[in-house]
């Protein structure tokens, strides 16, 4: 937005050759004088278009602020955005229960898929930053590895 509010500004200087946008001069070259040209046209338009489509997600962000909200919440806020798409993980139904991974009991977690794949990427970070990391509130769980998975899982 602050593209967009900077564009009369932008096309001043243009106007003024006080300077060079490098690889991006076509993108503003062609807003001298009153008409825009094609690619400064297109590139007015699409700002116009990116700020109309990501504004409403991008201001929704505040009620993610919340106290109450969790890093659960916030994964499915950006599926949701990101993933206009109804085919992702995230809305497929699944009517099998996945084998067992971690000796995990799948019942009630409605998305086993993304379930296991937000456990892998946890449990991934997290051995890291036991066996190399600095946090004390991880680095305690040396040698207490499956301890830990089972904190997360319940956790999770």
């Amino acid at each position: 937005m602050s593209v967009q509010r900077n564009l009369p500004a932008l096309r001043m200087v243009i106007e003024r050759s006080h300077f060079n946008f490098g690889e991006y001069s076509d993108h503003f070259a062609g807003m001298r004088g009153s008409r825009l040209s094609r690619t400064a046209s297109e590139f007015t338009n699409g700002l116009g278009q990116f700020i109309d489509i990501g504004g409403p997600p991008i201001q929704g962000l505040t009620f993610l602020e919340s106290n109450e909200a969790t890093p659960a919440d916030v994964f499915v806020y950006w599926h949701a955005i990101l993933q206009v798409y109804l085919n992702s993980n995230l809305f497929k139904q699944e009517y099998q229960i996945p084998a067992a991974a971690y000796r995990i009991d799948y019942v009630g977690i409605l998305y086993p898929t993304v379930f296991k794949q937000v456990m892998h990427f946890l449990s991934t970070a997290a051995k890291a930053e036991i066996k190399f990391g600095s946090k004390p509130q991880l680095t305690k769980w040396k040698g207490h590895g499956s301890e830990f998975k089972k904190k997360l899982l319940d956790e999770l």
